[in-house]
Parts: C-alpha cells; structure tokens; sequence
C-alpha cells in the first residue's frame, strides 16, 4: 500500500512538472505582461491631465513639440506597439503549438554552479556596497555586480523551476532572495514572485492556489506602493498615485522622443556596448542624455524607439524582436531543454528597453543551458554536501552582513535633523514652476555623477 502511495505521488509530480517544464506558460506569461502594461501605458495617456506631471513636460519641451502633438505622439506609439505584441503573440502560440517539445526536460544539472556562482557575487556586492548611498550613485559604483546578478537570477529562476530536488530548490530560492533583496530594481522581485511563484500555482490549479494567488497580488502591490512612496519621500496618496502613473506611461513618450532625435545607437551598438566591446553609449543612454542633458540613468524606450533607430517602420521590428527569444526557446526545446522562463522574462524586459539590450545574456543564458544539458558534471556527486554547506554559509554571511549595514544606516538616518516648509514658504516655491523643480533634480543627479 506504501508503495502505490509513493508510486502515485511520484506520478503526479511528473505530470506537474511537465506542465511546468514546456515553454508555453512563461512565453505566454510575458507576452501578457508586455501586452497589459502598454494597453494600460496607452490608456493613461490618453486620459493624462499634463499640468499634474512636470518630468513629462520637461521632456516634451526638450524635443520641441507641444502638448498636444506630444500626446499624439505618444499615442501613437501606444497603438503600434500594442499591435504588433498582439501580432507576435498569435504568431508565438502558432510556433509553439506546431513545435512541441517531445522530449524529456533535464533541470537539476547546473543549479548548485549557478547557486555558488550567483551567492559569490552577492557576496562581493554586498563588500563592496555602502547601505548610506544613494540609489542612482549605486548604479555606478556597483554597477558591475548588479549587471553579473542580472546575467545570473533569470538563468537559475529556470533551474529552479525545472528541479526534483527539494534540496536544491531551497538553496536556489534562497540565493534569489539575496539577489532580490540587493537589487536597486523592484522589478527585480516583480519577475521572481511572477515567474517563479504566479507561474506554477497558475500551471498547477487548485483550491489552495487561488488563495495563493490573491497573497501573492497582494504582497506585489504592497511592495510597489511601498517603495514608490519610499522614492517620493515618504509621500502618500494622491502624490504616490501621481508618481506611479507617470511612471507607467514614461516610456510611450520616450520612445516618441526617439523619433525627434538623430543618429541614434543601432542595435548592434547596443550588444557591443552590453559586451564591453563598445565604449559608446546604448540606445536608452543616449536618449536619456539627449533628452534630459545631465544625470544618470536610461530611459525605457520600448521595442518602438528601438525600432526607430534600426528600421524605417518600426512595426515590423516590434513583431521580430518579440520573436526572437521564442524561436531560440523552440530551438532549443528539439533537445530536451527548457528555456521557456528565460525567454518570457526577455520578452517583457525587452519590450521595456529592447531586445538588444536583453540579447546578449540571453544568449549566454541559453547556451549554460546547452552546457548543463550535454555536459554530465559527474565530479559534483561526490561534492555536493561540502557545496551545500559552503553555499548555505555564504547565504547566511551574506544576508547578515546586508542587514546589519541597513540596521546602521536606518540608526543613523535617526540623528540627522530634519525641517519642514511652512505653508507659505511652500506656496512661494511652487510659483517657480515644475519643471525647474525636474532641472535642479537633474543637476542633482549630474553632481553625483561628477562631483
């Protein structure tokens, strides 16, 4: 009876994983996201009152055109790239339907390498990091841990789904969870609870899940309110709510913006400069330096600006690109290998920045794969317990080291004085304009960057 117990439970497990283990449910997942977030992007500007956002002001002046045209401008965007997401979207399940995977998914090969390799590099972050630092001054002076980590989590996020071992699994989570907690980028965490929590509860349905689920809504919306107002000063309400919007549809004038400025990066520009091969800037760079003339950052230029610095109709290449990592996913699956997470995270972070900002670790990601896959790591077997061990240590050293420096900081912060305008003294500094207000945030940003 104990074993048709086992032999049941073994039974189910497969067929989950399986479930799991195709490439369809990520690939859809992250056209969805792609596709949602411009619907939602090209709604909100359609209804934008321009008065309440002055940073997109800022940016309509500096490329020369109205409200008015600028809003259309915008729109359009909007309308292209929803429609050609949605014509890659039916083309990707028409791929993916005709070429299904017919053979077995290998997942535990490579998980404990990644694992030691990602928490070595946290590790190193975390030495090298300072918690008093601002969050654009960390993304210079730690930008070369933060660029490894992000080369990093996306592979082991699929490893992690694709595991039978429990053993691993735990160690691999955890080291995600590091990697989260360092990130200066929430959407960091967003893609880890999507993909690796959303993802298989949403694959795997029951009773239970549906409670899950709304937890797992709920922690996401905490966490962007949360640190949105933390972005804001502490702002709450009207101003959060103000912020976000702004920020959700930012990239539909960027990549307007793209269309008004000359001699604009080319993708191959991008991957040269993504493998240090190029010193010139990338495409989102260049149009943040162009548009905002100081600072530091990039902005998110979509699939369109993309577009529009490679090609003369920029629909055409918003379908391509979008296709790009499900036809290196279907590819690869011919051999038994899943990348299915790995291609739905390139699909919804390039269809932020582009898919030649994405493609060079994709491709990296993809051929450790192909590595794991062919290369039998026989050596590890007779390791494992001292790599277990060593990795659970560097976690734990690690995650120790992280939160004493915040503990410091946040004991500190408490002694520096703090001041508040009085009504009227705020009444006068609104009078001298919002969009100076974004000026002298930007000149504040410049002097971090060159002091």
């Amino acid at each position: 009876m104990a074993s048709t117990e086992v032999l049941s439970r073994a039974t189910l497990q497969r067929r989950y994983l399986m479930k799991l283990s195709t490439n369809w449910p990520p690939i859809a997942l992250g056209m969805t996201l792609a596709i949602a977030y411009i619907a939602v992007a090209t709604v909100l500007v359609g209804q934008a009152d321009f008065g309440a956002y002055p940073e997109i002001q800022y940016v309509c002046q500096n490329i020369g055109v109205t409200q008015t045209a600028c809003r259309a401008g915008a729109l359009s965007v909007g309308y292209i790239t929803l429609a050609g997401l949605t014509v890659s979207a039916a083309l990707s399940a028409t791929v993916l339907w005709i070429f299904r995977e017919r053979k077995p998914v290998y997942g535990d090969r490579g998980i404990l390498i990644v694992s030691a390799a990602a928490v070595l590099v946290c590790a190193c972050h975390v030495l090298s990091s300072n918690a008093f630092t601002p969050r654009i001054t960390a993304l210079v002076s730690e930008g070369r841990w933060i660029s490894i980590e992000n080369l990093l989590w996306p592979l082991l996020l699929q490893l992690l789904l694709l595991s039978v071992n429990n053993r691993n699994r735990l160690i691999a989570g955890s080291v995600l969870l590091l990697v989260a907690a360092l990130s200066p980028f929430r959407g960091v965490f967003f893609a880890m609870v999507l993909f690796g929590g959303a993802l298989p509860l949403v694959t795997h349905l029951s009773r239970k899940s549906y409670l899950y689920l709304c937890i797992i809504g709920a922690l996401l919306a905490g966490v962007v309110v949360w640190q949105t107002s933390t972005r804001t000063d502490g702002a709450h309400g009207a101003v959060v709510a103000r912020a976000m919007s702004q920020r959700i549809i930012m990239p539909l004038f960027q990549g307007f913006a793209a269309e008004r400025i000359d001699h604009l990066p080319t993708a191959l520009d991008n991957i040269e400069e993504k493998v240090r091969i190029s010193k010139g800037p990338n495409l989102n760079r260049y149009l943040f330096d162009r548009i905002y003339g100081m600072g530091v950052g990039e902005t998110t230029a979509l699939f369109y600006g993309e577009g529009v610095a490679n090609v003369r109709y920029p629909l055409g290449w918003i379908i391509g690109a979008a296709l790009v990592p499900v036809a290196l996913s279907v590819a690869l699956a011919r051999f038994g290998i899943a990348a299915g997470v790995i291609a739905g995270l390139a699909i919804w972070r390039g269809s932020l920045g582009g898919m030649s900002d994405v493609f060079p670790a994709v491709a990296i990601q993809m051929g450790l794969l192909v590595l794991f896959r062919f290369v039998n790591f026989e050596w590890l077997q007779a390791r494992q317990s001292i790599l277990y061990k060593t990795i659970a240590a560097l976690i734990l050293a690690a995650s120790a080291w992280h939160f004493a420096s915040v503990m410091t900081a946040a004991h500190h912060s408490q002694l520096l004085g703090t001041f508040k305008l009085s009504p009227g003294a705020a009444a006068a500094l609104n009078k001298c304009g919002a969009v100076g207000d974004v000026v002298n945030r930007r000149a504040e940003m410049k002097s971090m960057r060159d002091p």
